[in-house]
């Protein structure tokens, strides 16, 4: 009425329908199927998808690529399913229905919640499994032989490469930053980086620094939401004569654990292209503009042009 145009209404499916959700060809192999078998539930606010009800593992799920079969409906019974924590709302036309989950209450007398940096404590005891380890199967064809190999007299070559490395040929000062590497150990979890003090500092200073910079923003998380993780990266800077100049620990996300089309749509990374720089350069001087850049990396490509 506002526009005086009719609505695009070709999103509006018949609920309970037959559909097939196409699977990411990242996330199957070549037998498995190209297809999930699904049943049309609604719409969820904030999504682009639809969403849909796995038949065969019973799981309710958001997807964009779909395939309707409206004519089908795999549920046509007066038999009243369990739906869980789902609840159904039909909008003014009986033909459209819609679906929702209900937000979490929040008590209206609860204080606002401020980020807080909580101190580095020692590590909660650790769960070890009891299953049986084995060697890759990709490790059989190299010859594998470390030093705590050595030691406990399980050499897996006849001829390990550590009787035979030396540092003889090194300078001193290339074999004391040499030495000083081979050294430190960098811990790989945050079970082994807690045990130590300069690695807790170097945690304590990174979470520090992101609280400072308003990195991220504590909220309540939406329903049917799984929140992406984060781990641990520690890496130990050395200066030229070899010293260990600072303890750095990074805290990333793991941006593997995202799904293409329900965390996230399209990926981007803007790049300025040489040929782009050019052309900037040739409009400058035809107009007889001032160009200045503040980009040091632009400075070395138009020293390279100009060269």
């Amino acid at each position: 009425m506002l526009y005086n145009a009719l609505p695009d209404i070709n999103s509006f499916k018949v609920f309970g329908c037959l559909c097939y959700a196409f699977t990411l060809q990242a996330h199957r192999t070549k037998l498995q199927s190209r297809a999930r078998k699904s049943v049309f539930l609604g719409y969820k606010s904030g999504y682009k998808g639809y969403v849909l009800y796995d038949i065969d593992t019973k799981e309710i799920f958001i997807s964009r690529n779909v395939t309707f079969h409206e004519s089908i409906l795999p549920y046509n019974s007066s038999t009243p399913h369990s739906t869980s924590n789902w609840q159904y709302f039909t909008s003014s036309n009986p033909t459209t229905p819609f679906i929702d989950i209900p937000a979490p209450s929040i008590p209206p007398s609860s204080p606002p919640i401020t980020p807080t940096i909580p101190p580095i404590t020692d590590h909660p005891p650790l769960r070890i499994s009891s299953r049986t380890k084995h060697t890759p199967t990709y490790l059989q064809v190299f010859i594998c032989s470390t030093s705590h190999t050595k030691q406990t007299n399980q050499l897996t070559s006849k001829y390990p490469l550590s009787d035979f490395l030396s540092h003889s040929k090194l300078s001193n000062s290339h074999s004391l930053f040499t030495l000083s590497i081979t050294t430190h150990i960098e811990p790989k979890t945050y079970v082994e980086a807690v045990k130590h003090d300069c690695w807790k500092q170097a945690m304590q200073n990174e979470l520090t620094a992101l609280h400072q910079t308003g990195t991220w923003q504590i909220v309540d998380l939406p329903p049917a939401v799984k929140p992406i993780g984060c781990r641990w990266i520690f890496n130990v800077k050395h200066n030229a004569d070899g010293s260990v100049e600072r303890y750095k620990a990074r805290l990333v996300a793991k941006g593997y654990d995202q799904i293409e089309g329900l965390d996230y749509f399209d990926t981007y990374s803007p790049v300025a292209k040489l040929p782009t720089v050019r052309f900037i350069i040739a409009l400058a001087s035809i107009n007889n503009w001032h160009l200045m850049s503040i980009m040091p990396f632009c400075m070395v490509s138009f020293r390279k042009m100009f060269a």
